[in-house]
């Protein structure tokens, strides 16, 4: 269970980019919205539905996922960067994605580019 979408619409804007965004490492590259997975979909909207873009400010300020080994997190972890880095309204906006090693971070961006 995921965290309540405060902004549905602001969610379902960066669920849209979201769902676009193919698995480079793949048979045929899918989109995300293709791929079997479940789980990801309803934290993507909770991720980007606690963000009230008029205040610029984060309902949520830190979220929790507890998946077994070998369910995309990485690859997940690394999609969310890429729809933030996209659908960000703001000029000159942060964003950072702080893994154990660089090992793990290419597991995040490798599968993605």
């Amino acid at each position: 269970m995921f965290y309540p979408c405060y902004y549905p619409e602001t969610a379902e804007k960066y669920l849209k980019v979201f769902n676009e965004l193919q698995i480079t490492d793949l048979l045929g590259t899918p989109k995300i919205k293709d791929l079997p997975y479940a789980w990801y979909s309803d934290f993507v909207k909770s991720f980007f539905g606690a963000v009230d873009l008029e205040k610029r400010e984060r309902l949520i300020q830190e979220f929790f996922v507890l998946i077994p080994k070998k369910n995309a997190k990485s690859t997940i972890s690394g999609l969310i960067m890429l729809t933030a880095l996209i659908a960000n309204p703001y000029q000159g906006a942060e964003f950072a994605l702080i893994a154990a090693s660089r090992e793990v971070v290419n597991n995040s961006f490798i599968p993605i580019v």
